[in-house]
């Protein structure tokens, strides 16, 4: 059985369980001074407005250019989110209700879209052609026109985003499951998170049709403008190529942007 020490924190400088008479607390802490610190900072203010969808905080401090936080440890497993897994529709099932809440607090003052405008990804690509493949280099003004939609269509909304949800983020107990690792959390549209989740099915094994089966359970990413899904799924690619390191997960993203660019969508 994993814990939330186990997967929150993995990039953090330290953590541990801390065990009492009455409770286990998970201690996170990261050096202050980069974007480790920024994101532990974001979630900590953010805790008390994604209960009960979040291991609650119990404390925290900064001292000594160290910014620590102790959460309530959660029990639980990492999702399998392979076809056929009962792990798929327990996540699912809490991203339906989370990907509905309404920001509030210091998640409505963060929007989703300005990390994505900033970086960008599409733009920084096609200036240097030479790291992508053939399709996208035949395609280049059509990524580059879906990228400035998506950033027009990731302004408009004001759901709450986690905005990193993968295997190692979803914790399942049972039938039932807990997202962690809120470091990335903002305001935007409440179909970023299910479209998210659709491409790390992909990864896992899922059809993109079979993947937007399980995305249309969330109400969210059905009355979806389909534009500004196949707009985001191409901005997602982009990103995952930016950053280069995960083979698996830019075919998947390849694959579903494909799909949603030839308008093949779940109806």
């Amino acid at each position: 059985m994993s814990s939330t020490a186990e997967i929150m924190g993995a990039m953090s400088d330290f953590l541990a369980t801390v065990a009492t008479v009455d409770e286990e607390t998970f201690v996170e802490a990261v050096a202050d001074g980069d974007a480790r610190a920024r994101m532990l900072r974001n979630e900590v203010a953010a805790n008390q407005y994604l209960q009960p969808h979040a291991p609650r905080l119990r404390w925290t401090f900064e001292r000594h250019d160290w910014v620590v936080a102790g959460f309530e440890q959660v029990a639980g497993r990492h999702a399998d989110l392979s076809p056929g897994s009962p792990d798929v529709p327990a996540a699912v099932g809490v991203l339906r209700v989370v990907s509905e809440r309404q920001a509030a607090g210091p998640v409505a003052e963060k929007p989703l879209v300005t990390p994505w405008r900033r970086t960008a990804p599409w733009h920084q690509l096609a200036e240097r052609p030479d790291g992508l493949d053939e399709w996208e280099r035949q395609n280049r003004g059509l990524l580059l026109d879906q990228e400035r939609r998506s950033h027009k269509y990731l302004a408009e909304g004001d759901r709450v985003v986690h905005a990193d949800l993968h295997m190692l983020n979803i914790l399942v107990y049972g039938d039932t499951a807990r997202f962690v690792d809120w470091g990335w959390v903002a305001s935007g549209p409440g179909w970023v998170d299910p479209t998210l989740l659709t491409v790390r099915l992909v990864a896992a094994g899922h059809d993109c049709d079979a993947a937007e089966r399980w995305a249309a359970y969330c109400p969210t990413w059905r009355a979806a403008d389909r534009d500004a899904v196949t707009a985001f799924a191409v901005e997602v690619l982009g990103m995952w190529r930016l950053r280069g390191h995960f083979p698996k997960l830019i075919y998947a993203a390849q694959r579903y942007a494909q799909y949603r660019v030839a308008g093949a969508t779940y109806e």
